[in-house]
């Protein structure tokens, strides 16, 4: 086994399509970003590997200083106004609409982000 790293996703996709190895590890997401920006052709397929969570919750980190706590308090403000909106719901999906589990990660968001709100996304 050859592990091959890379500053970007883009030069290890164009590896890839250049049969310089034969599969990537990498995130859903971004390899559906690949597919749909022509980074990489459509003849591969995504599999999952079984036993991992199918979707990760994020976060923001910045140092701990005025600056950054201050960012922070920004963000989180800003996830309040908008997380309940459908634009923010289908830009953070973008990636996944023609993805199998496009609905599955609609059941999480709702449930996991949201905290199983009752309130639907503002239009």
């Amino acid at each position: 086994m050859f592990l091959q790293s890379a500053k970007s996703d883009t030069a290890l996709y164009q590896m890839l399509e250049r049969d310089r190895f034969d599969f990537m590890l990498t995130y859903p997401s971004s390899a559906n970003y690949a597919i749909e920006t022509n980074l990489l052709s459509s003849q591969y397929s995504l599999i999952k590997i079984e036993g991992l969570a199918p979707f990760l919750k994020a976060g923001v980190a910045c140092s701990n200083s005025a600056w950054g706590r201050q960012v922070i308090k920004d963000v989180n403000i800003a996830l309040k106004q908008i997380k309940n909106s459908n634009s923010y719901f289908e830009a953070l999906s973008s990636w996944s609409k023609h993805s199998h589990d496009h609905q599955l990660f609609r059941r999480f968001y709702y449930s996991d982000f949201i905290k199983n709100t009752s309130e639907k996304p503002k239009t």
